[in-house]
């Protein structure tokens, strides 16, 4: 099948945020709700807020009820503080199931098996949630994601790319993670230095702020200052270098990573795995527009136990048995 095959070839993973609500993270949906409730507007941002909100109330999505009404610096501050307390809730209700023992972990299956081939592991995620670095502690793969090891690290001196592990030095296979939109971990302190602390608490240490990039205005802007810069870049090289991926609950809506994605796709050695609960319209202009020159697109056909099916060499979409959508999926095709 040619699906199990471009999986064996697989060089880089992208996942979004419909790859995590499989482990209950918010999607943006979700988020919206929450960020209406919670966000008490003051110092003369109340008109800015009532904006906002009126555009979700009216069911426009966060990212552009976001972008199109302009924020004071004081009411993007408390959307980034609202939004990092609601997703890291939702991440330490996942992390006690995971130490549990108690939470199927098909992303940790997916990257225990790509460890049997290979001592490099590219994963680019837009999420700022630690379920990778989760999957990778669960099947006791070491992780990077730009900051070093340790618990306090200061300032980000770009990504390490090789652990050695062993008296002889041989290379351990290291699973490189480019979170492009920042992480739980990340803080910037009231000097404006960035550090990364693991921090597993539903507060963010005294005197610093998440740094995470939320949807709106600012979000593009953002991705020019460190460490966001120094990230993108890496994974932007990283895509660059690779002919293979596997996109997962990625919806091709975030310019941060797709730009690069588009550029890849219209190399003709370059394929695509797409796999998403539901195909959006941004990836089916993608798909179906002609910009991809290789791929297979994946989404749940009626039920959760049902695929469709979609290829670049044309025709109808196939309907087939099990999760092929899903990760989970994916893994007992190819296990």
């Amino acid at each position: 099948m040619q699906l199990q095959s471009w999986m064996r070839g697989l060089h880089v993973t992208v996942l979004g945020s419909g790859a995590s609500a499989d482990y209950g993270y918010p999607l943006m949906s979700e988020l919206a709700s929450h960020l209406r409730t919670s966000i008490i507007p003051k110092g003369g941002t109340e008109a800015q807020w009532d904006a906002i909100r009126g555009q979700l109330d009216a069911g426009t999505d966060v990212e552009t009820a976001l972008t199109e009404t302009h924020c004071a610096e004081s009411l993007i501050e408390q959307i980034v503080l609202e939004t990092w307390k609601y997703v890291s809730d939702r991440d330490l209700e996942f992390y006690r199931r995971v130490a549990d023992g108690k939470h199927d972990f098909p992303l940790a299956r997916l990257l225990s098996w790509l460890d049997t081939s290979r001592n490099k592991i590219d994963v680019v995620t837009t999420n700022y949630d630690r379920v990778v670095e989760y999957a990778c502690d669960a099947v006791g793969l070491t992780w990077l994601d730009g900051t070093g090891f340790g618990y306090l690290k200061r300032g980000m001196k770009g990504l390490e790319t090789q652990v050695r592990d062993g008296p002889k030095g041989t290379i351990a296979t290291v699973v490189r993670i480019w979170k492009v939109h920042g992480s739980l971990d990340w803080f910037s302190d009231e000097a404006d230095a960035t550090f990364s602390a693991r921090v597993l608490q539903r507060q963010v240490p005294d005197r610093t702020r998440p740094l995470i990039v939320t949807p709106g205005q600012t979000k593009y802007e953002r991705a020019f200052d460190d460490p966001f810069r120094t990230i993108l870049a890496g994974a932007d090289n990283v895509m660059k270098q690779s002919n293979s991926f596997l996109c997962v609950g990625y919806g091709f809506n975030d310019k941060h990573v797709h730009t690069k994605l588009l550029e890849k796709a219209r190399d003709p050695q370059a394929r695509f795995i797409i796999a998403c609960r539901k195909l959006t319209e941004s990836t089916k202009k993608f798909l179906m527009g002609g910009a991809c020159r290789n791929f297979i697109a994946i989404e749940e056909a009626g039920s959760p136990n049902q695929s469709l099916v979609w290829q670049s060499a044309g025709g109808d979409p196939i309907s087939v048995a099990g999760k092929l959508w899903s990760i989970s999926g994916l893994c007992d095709l190819v296990l």
